[in-house]
Order: C-alpha cells, then sequence, then structure tokens
C-alpha cells in the first residue's frame, strides 16, 4: 500500500455556525515546510478542527492533491496552512481552492516567531463560533 501523502492522524472538520447563522468548516494544515516552520501536535488542536500534516505542501504535489480532496470531500470552507501565507502555493492549487468556495489563508509561523502558547491559542481561535 502507498504511504499516504497526509499525516495518518488527518481528521475531517466538524461544522461550526457563527453569529448569524453561517456554516464554517475549517480545516488546518501543518506543514513543516521541510523542518524549518514551528508546529503544534495535533493533540493541542480543538476536535472540530480539521487536521492534516505535510512535510512540505509547495513542493509536494501529492499532498496538494491529497488536500484538495479534502477541501473538496468534507466542504471546507476556510482553509489554513501553517508555514506561509499561502503565495508560495502553485496558483493552479489556490485556484482550485478558490473555485471550492474555500478561503485559503496562512499564519506565517516561517516569518513571525511564535512561541507553543501562542500557536496553541491560534488554534483555539480557529474553534469558536464567532463571526469572521
Amino acid at each position: 500500500m502507498p504511504a499516504s501523502a497526509l499525516s495518518s492522524n488527518a481528521r475531517a472538520p466538524n461544522s461550526i455556525f457563527d453569529r448569524d447563522g453561517a456554516l464554517h468548516r475549517r480545516f488546518f494544515a501543518m506543514c513543516h515546510c521541510e523542518g524549518a516552520c514551528p508546529s503544534v501536535s495535533v493533540s493541542a488542536s480543538p476536535t472540530g478542527l480539521g487536521w492534516a500534516e505535510t512535510d512540505a505542501l509547495c513542493l509536494d504535489s501529492d499532498a496538494r492533491d491529497a488536500l484538495l480532496d479534502a477541501v473538496v470531500r468534507h466542504r471546507v470552507s476556510d482553509l489554513v496552512i501553517s508555514g506561509c501565507d499561502g503565495t508560495p502555493l502553485p496558483m493552479d492549487f489556490r485556484q482550485s481552492v478558490s473555485s471550492a468556495g474555500c478561503n485559503l489563508t496562512g499564519l506565517g509561523w516561517l516569518d513571525t516567531p511564535t512561541s507553543i502558547e501562542e500557536r496553541e491559542t491560534t488554534l483555539l481561535g480557529f474553534s469558536t463560533s464567532s463571526k469572521d
């Protein structure tokens, strides 16, 4: 059996409604940026937040394909990437995510020093039902 392009601890997002009744399905891609990106453990993330890990999303077309498949299959509304702001990802991937009705953002953890507590707090914020 071929190795999974995403981590074995990947999980689907739960639906969350904001205060206006809009439905959100948030998915977090913990990209390790070839070991350069600070990370958090899946155990520190809220259980309702979709989760996947990859070594280098911008360099691995199989991981991008698997992530795009998860976005479409789970009707993800918001995809957040840990390491960058999303601009290093190929344009066709970004357009495909957008075409699926999903907002792509990045946290830029590669460029902004953060503590583990700050990263975990950021992840907790994705599980709230407040309006974006």
